[in-house]
């Protein structure tokens, strides 16, 4: 069979990831492979499972960007609706206020920046954007700083 995808994941710098994380991409690698390996598979079949990979690779792309576990955000701050549509709040568990907020797109790039919230909840327009995984880092007044996920459906 063809191990190009294998190798590529299996050769290359896995950096600090979590160990579910790379576990993930792995077994969606191998499960992309498996199709296009398959003489029998159609072209719909190929289309599902190459989408199914690149949604595996950017949920692990996400974690390279933070390399924060995203159970960290959630036991300080809870993000909903997540996934969302038009608008995502952001709110305090343990009423800390946000001091700034950043908002990074999977290729690390930043895409909304909200400076001086000083609140403990805020409502992120996320109706603008596209489908996909972001990652939102807050930083509080304080100096401590939480990362984690929004999905934009």
């Amino acid at each position: 069979g063809n191990t190009e995808l294998t190798d590529a994941v299996g050769g290359g710098n896995m950096g600090n990831h979590p160990a579910d994380a790379i576990t993930a991409l792995t077994t969606a690698v191998e499960a992309a492979q498996a199709v296009v390996d398959n003489s029998n598979a159609t072209s719909a079949e190929i289309g599902t499972a190459l989408e199914a990979l690149n949604a595996a690779i950017v949920d692990f792309q996400s974690t390279l960007i933070t390399g924060v576990d995203r159970g960290i955000l959630e036991d300080n701050f809870s993000f909903y609706p997540n996934p969302g549509n038009h608008f995502v709040k952001v709110e305090s568990n343990n009423n800390s206020f946000i001091g700034n907020l950043e908002m990074f797109n999977s290729n690390g790039q930043r895409i909304k920046k909200l400076r001086h919230v000083d609140a403990i909840s805020v409502d992120l327009d996320i109706s603008t954007l596209e489908k996909g995984i972001y990652l939102l880092k807050i930083y509080q007044n304080d100096g401590n700083q939480f990362s984690g996920r929004v999905v934009k459906k």
